[in-house]
């Protein structure tokens, strides 16, 4: 969808559910690796979420931010915003609970990245009712195209015009 509608690029750091390397950190070092070595502007990692007893729902975007307020480097305020465009949209469009952004500097693609980078958890594998917004190719085209709106929100806040590069509705 991206690269028919824009001159944006989107890579799959994995096309199956394995990992990149031969244990967990390996795995994702290499994802944090690949970015970088294609030159990416953004660093948006996209999951399902589960809970322990299997009881959670709703959508939550992860970012990185180490310094206190007013101190952010210009990376953590740009995640911070990108998380925050990117949640806004996909909690509209699957109509999910809102459990909001949340910085987080223990999650490695997010803390290691040199661009700004989020991880959103579009909603809940374990639970019934979020799994079900996901379970249909429907359901997931869905979820695709409201990252790919909440990045659009992002370079438009950047000073882009990214008008053109809009979906129907």
């Amino acid at each position: 969808m991206l690269e028919k509608n824009t001159p944006l690029r989107a890579l799959l750091t994995r096309e199956e559910n394995g990992n990149p390397g031969s244990n967990k950190n390996e795995s994702l070092a290499n994802r944090v690796k690949f970015g970088q070595e294609n030159n990416g502007d953004i660093f948006v990692s996209i999951h399902a979420n589960a809970s322990e007893n299997h009881d959670g729902y709703g959508t939550e975007t992860y970012y990185y931010k180490k310094s206190k307020r007013g101190e952010e480097t210009q990376i953590e305020k740009d995640s911070e915003v990108l998380a925050k465009k990117i949640q806004k949209r996909v909690v509209e469009a699957l109509h999910t609970r809102d459990r909001n952004i949340k910085d987080n500097h223990s999650l490695y693609v997010v803390n290691n990245n040199t661009v700004p980078a989020v991880l959103t958890e579009l909603a809940f594998i374990d639970n019934n009712i979020d799994n079900g917004k996901l379970a249909t190719e429907s359901g997931r085209q869905i979820a695709a195209e409201a990252v790919y709106a909440g990045i659009l929100d992002y370079y438009e806040w950047k000073g882009f015009d990214v008008s053109k590069y809009r979906l129907a509705k």
